[in-house]
């Protein structure tokens, strides 16, 4: 068993269950492993290049729609969303939800690409709409007990983190 690891805010006790030996591999896998990273890596680098040379056109002309179909790739509209939902169609990162959410009528165009697991992607505001009034209201006990769950658990580790910080934590590792 290892000495006590450290990662982030988390200790780890580290125990080597099986030892596997290198081995050389096959020099026909190894081509065909190389090859297929390859097309994947040069798939993913057109793709790039693609995707900010038809963002490079948007923000030229004012909009998507003014370039579909002139050499720009395959242009998808979401449905609405909230920041919460789960996109269809759309790989959900933090980032192309922030994106989203930054732009308005007067900054239609998110100035760059966003990469995520699926792919890149080029945003354009369309719309916003505004929760009615009994939506807001149906929502408002659960963001109630949302916000106060959320403080309890910055409560929780702020505290955790100042206990921490307090005492020194000492180990036997003949006990383990």
């Amino acid at each position: 068993i290892s000495d006590v690891k450290q990662f982030g805010d988390t200790y780890y006790l580290i125990k080597p269950v099986k030892k596997i030996s290198p081995a050389v591999m096959d020099f026909v896998r190894v081509r065909e492993k190389v090859a297929k990273d390859l097309t994947a890596r040069l798939r993913k680098d057109r793709a790039l290049k693609l995707a900010r040379a038809g963002l490079k056109k948007a923000l030229k002309a004012g909009g998507f729609d003014k370039i579909a179909g002139k050499g720009v790739p395959e242009l998808r509209t979401t449905a609405l969303f909230t920041r919460n939902d789960v996109i269809k169609g759309v790989e959900n990162s933090d980032e192309f939800i922030k994106a989203s959410f930054s732009l308005d009528s007067e900054h239609k165009i998110y100035p760059e690409v966003i990469k995520s697991a699926a792919g890149y992607y080029l945003i354009e505001f369309k719309e916003k709409k505004i929760p009615d009034r009994t939506e807001i209201a149906g929502n408002l006990d659960k963001m109630k007990a949302m916000i106060i769950r959320t403080k309890e658990i910055k409560t929780f580790q702020a505290w955790m983190t100042a206990l921490r910080k307090q005492y020194d934590i000492k180990y036997d590792p003949d006990m383990l």
